[in-house]
């Protein structure tokens, strides 16, 4: 509280053009709220604020608007989180007003009589949260665009004058938890792009709804209703037969919703036979939802949804296989759904660049996967019967697969030559990846928990390391609890210093760096593994490394961090005499048990090269005249 606070109305009296106000947050004792109300009072009197078109007051300390101040030439009035309680009594005529925000007034029990508000464009009053009425008078909005009723959660009905908003765009009544019905005349809302309604208790849809022609994004996420059965839910789109008993009805037909483009039904306790034969006729729909639903089976027309990029049905746990799915498809989502045992061949989606699987029962994957050209990203975590994986297309990016305890074998990875991240965690019983050997180059490898595989990998790793120099960046999570003797400098701890030996007519190409941890306790996974720290105090130069892939198994086990840094990362920073300090950082519930490094240099046939092409160039450089050659 702002003690001794003067607010003298005549500090505005030069002030006669003042268009903005912005006064934000300033709490009042009882006193000053009543200098306030007369200060307001006063500035009619002196004809102040008379051009005001911009009123940002947050926090606004009274519970009524002043009677009194000018309002009439305002074009924005923005109110957010303030106490007040009634904006005006009775009617204004606030001809120039588009903007209208009231959100998070928690005072606020009705909204204004908008009828002398024909050219208001936006209206906000999310987080109302004890709002309980809309005035009838908002079907007079000729002009509206915007509606945000967001998480009025003491919001019982809507007026049937919505219906009305022929312009408006965008309709939101998501959180709005006891509203249970809209407008009969829905479908009179022409412009209607975008309706919002997550986590309500509506149960049926107006059957105008199929007359939005120009509505692109229907949400209905999460029924907050008593009951949760979608049984009456669209009821009213549904031929006049008997409710049964234990199918919800979705509706009738899609035919109408010509430009929709999002359908999200997530977690709306949808049975089977919910969705519609003709879904297929929604000829724009890109993304569909239907996560956390309890049908059995999906219409085969979804096939015929000739724009859909996305289809997310993570968590259907009642599915047990899927229909023929679009060739447009790039992203299917369809983890946790646990009672679908094998999976389809999937050739009609062959432009898929994204399949999320994480948490199924299949055993095996379509062999025919390796076709998928554009598929860059391949998600199996915890797929506990999985038992092996056919070849992977040639452009697969990233490949997760921990937790697949029953996988054993991983076909051909030799051609995955974009392959980034490599996750296997926990596959203890994988013993063979063909390929493995091209792998060293992969950016973020994991093989925490996968003894037998790991042992092969460090061989060929620590092989390849000593003979190649030119990597790229990468890094690699393995058991281990050794750092190999070749490393030029290694030590107990998380710290290690060393300084940069000459070596002549040889550059630092890059620098190994290996460390040794384990946690403390058995843990869960975390996402803040192991980083490096580098000082050159030579230089006095620092610069931090942080792994691509930067999570890490939390176990008593010894864990292994090997990582490749060339040149390109430090530019300039490491050179022959340079003292270097290198830290290995970790959180506390980790202990770093020994730390190394092993300086990278270009072989001897590149420096011989590179020098021979300089002394190329120098060959063929003219000579420059000199006054002292004869």
């Amino acid at each position: 509280m702002l003690k001794g606070l003067q607010f003298s109305i005549e500090a505005f009296a030069k002030m006669q053009n003042l268009r903005l106000l912005k006064v934000d947050y300033i709490h009042l004792t009882e006193d000053y709220r009543h200098i306030l109300q007369d200060a307001f009072s006063l500035s009619r009197e002196k004809h102040l604020f008379e051009m005001l078109r911009w009123l940002c007051w947050h926090g606004f300390p009274l519970k009524y608007l002043p009677a009194k101040f000018h309002l009439e030439k305002l074009v924005i009035l923005d109110m957010q989180h303030s106490d007040i309680k009634q904006v005006w009594k009775g009617t204004k005529l606030l001809m120039n007003l588009k903007v209208l925000n009231l959100s998070h007034c928690r005072f606020l029990t009705s909204t204004p009589d908008f009828r002398g508000l024909s050219n208001l464009e936006r209206l906000v009053l999310e987080g109302c949260t004890n709002l309980v009425e809309v005035h009838q008078s908002i079907g007079h909005l000729g002009k509206i665009v915007y509606l945000n009723l967001k998480d009025c959660k003491s919001l019982w009905n809507l007026p049937s004058s919505i219906s009305k908003l022929k312009s408006l765009e965008n309709f939101i009544i998501s959180g709005c938890s006891k509203v249970e019905k809209l407008p009969d005349g829905l479908g009179n809302m022409d412009c209607l792009k975008e309706l919002l309604a997550d986590g309500t208790a509506i149960k049926q849809l107006p059957s105008s709804i199929r007359l939005l022609k120009n509505l692109r994004t229907l949400s209905l996420c999460g029924y907050k209703g008593s009951s949760k059965s979608w049984v009456p839910f669209f009821w009213s789109l549904v031929s006049p037969r008997k409710i049964p008993d234990s199918i919800t009805q979705l509706v009738a037909s899609f035919s109408g919703l010509c430009s929709l483009k999002r359908l999200l039904l997530q977690d709306c306790s949808l049975s089977e036979g919910a969705i519609p034969s003709d879904i297929g006729t929604l000829c724009s729909l890109e993304e569909l939802d239907l996560s956390y639903n309890n049908f059995c089976s999906l219409p085969p027309s979804i096939s015929s949804l000739s724009r859909l990029q996305t289809f997310k049905l993570s968590n259907c746990t009642k599915l047990q296989s899927l229909p023929k799915l679009p060739v447009t498809l790039k992203r299917l989502y369809a983890e946790s759904c646990t009672s679908m045992e094998t999976l389809p061949n999937l050739e009609c989606a062959s432009s898929l660049q994204l399949l999320e699987l994480a948490h199924n029962n299949f055993s095996s994957l379509p062999t025919n996967l390796r076709y998928f050209s554009q598929l860059d990203s391949l998600e199996l975590s915890n797929c506990t019967r999985l038992q092996s994986l056919p070849e992977l297309p040639a452009n697969i990016k990233g490949l997760r697969a921990d937790g697949c305890t029953s996988l054993e074998r991983i076909e051909n990875l030799s051609n995955s030559k974009y392959l980034k991240s490599l996750m296997l965690d926990y596959c203890e019983k994988l013993t063979e990846i063909v390929g493995l050997e091209g792998l060293v180059s992969v950016p973020s490898i994991h093989l925490d928990k996968c003894n037998n595989l790991a042992n092969a990998f460090k061989i060929n790793l620590f092989q390849r390391m000593a003979e190649d120099s030119e990597r790229g960046l990468f890094d690699t999570f393995l058991p281990g609890s050794e750092i190999p003797e070749w490393f030029h400098y290694r030590r107990a701890g998380s710290s290690i210093s060393f300084k940069v030996p000459p070596q002549e007519n040889l550059k630092i190409e890059g620098l190994i760096l290996c460390a040794v941890y384990a946690a403390n306790e058995e843990l869960a996974d975390t996402r803040d593994g192991p980083s490096a720290s580098v000082s050159n105090r030579t230089k006095a130069l620092e610069w931090n490394y942080q792994p691509i892939s930067n999570s890490a198994s939390v176990t008593r086990q010894d864990h292994m961090w090997i990582s490749n840094i060339p040149h390109v990362v430090f530019g300039n920073q490491l050179e022959s005499g340079d003292r270097v300090d290198v830290s290995i950082v970790v959180k506390k519930i980790f202990q770093v048990k020994e730390c190394g490094i092993h300086l990278v240099y270009e072989s001897i046939e590149k420096a011989e090269i590179s020098n021979s092409r300089s002394m190329f160039w120098e060959m063929e450089r003219p000579v420059p005249w000199s006054p002292w050659i004869n």
